[in-house]
């Protein structure tokens, strides 16, 4: 089954259901982490909480080609999902040139490496502190 179709029959739900308690923070660490584990290159946790309502982190990242930036993707769900937290919705992956994957409290976008290039995030959201992780979750 894909992330899509996993995912597709939570979509309408407001909350990302959970088995354990997980802080946002704790969250985008281990979505770092899951997009190290996948070979995932330029990654970086943006701490938005003073700057929006919608979420407290994105988590930035890329991959080298379109599977490469799917396996990203499907290295966080399967991380996530073993922790018992499931991903509220997925834009992107078919095309593979940005997919977002949407935690509630976390947003994770994972681009194909020249289109990150293009969209900037991190000079859009240069407010943002840049967060670091002293050691995997």
């Amino acid at each position: 089954m894909s992330i899509l179709q996993e995912t597709s029959s939570i979509r309408n739900k407001s909350l990302v259901m959970r088995k354990k308690e997980i802080s946002s923070k704790e969250l985008a660490q281990l979505c770092s982490v899951a997009a190290s584990d996948k070979k995932g290159v330029n990654i970086k946790t943006l701490d938005v909480r003073k700057l929006t309502y919608f979420c407290d982190y994105f988590v930035i990242c890329s991959g080298l080609n379109e599977p490469q930036v799917q396996a990203i993707a499907n290295g966080i769900v399967e991380k996530t999902k073993k922790k018992g937290i499931q991903c509220a919705g997925v834009e992107g992956y078919q095309n593979a040139k940005w997919i977002l994957l949407d935690y509630g409290s976390v947003v994770i976008h994972i681009f194909y490496d020249y289109v990150r290039d293009v969209y900037d995030l991190e000079n859009l959201w240069s407010q943002a502190p840049l967060v670091t992780f002293k050691e995997k979750p």
